[in-house]
């Protein structure tokens, strides 16, 4: 039941990522004009309608279970932001640039673009501080979850055998 309820909580973190950015794309808030997993996707030539939200929502839920995964029974908000920033940095440093966005949004081939281009992104300090405040609000939201919903008590029953479940 552990596993299950860290990959709601990352779902539901998900959800909530993929609300923000929507509403930043369509408003032009967002420095980039489709979100990063489409981009990822649409840098490699495959179409983005469908597998876009399906690789966002895989990752929230993968990223909630590592957390849980590393942490265990010490999870809280404070360790979930910190794992979302090293999420971010990878993001950054890994993603981005196979994007064609540049490490950090600087330097990448897709700056060049028109505006209204899909792969387009705009200015990097905006870039930077967007992404980081998303996955500050994803961490938060997996540290608590993880912390409030997963039953500790009945994992030390388990592993100790007990048949008090």
């Amino acid at each position: 039941m552990k596993w299950l309820k860290a990959i709601i909580a990352g779902l539901l973190a998900g959800l909530v990522m993929f609300i923000i950015l929507a509403i930043g794309t369509n408003t032009g808030i967002a420095p980039f004009n489709i979100p990063p997993s489409a981009a990822f996707l649409a840098s490699r030539g495959i179409s983005p309608e469908t597998l876009a939200p399906i690789l966002h929502f895989a990752y929230a839920a993968l990223g909630s279970v590592i957390l849980v995964v590393i942490f265990d029974r010490v999870t809280n908000i404070t360790r979930g932001i910190g794992w979302a920033i090293i999420l971010w940095l990878i993001f950054m440093i890994i993603y981005s640039p196979l994007i064609g966005w540049g490490v950090f949004g600087v330097g990448g081939a897709n700056q060049e673009l028109p505006p209204d281009a899909p792969l387009y992104i705009g200015d990097p300090g905006q870039f930077i501080l967007i992404t980081l405040l998303l996955h500050v609000v994803y961490g938060a939201i997996i540290g608590w979850l993880d912390r409030v919903w997963i039953d500790w008590s009945d994992e030390s029953r388990i592993s100790e055998g007990s048949p008090n479940l």
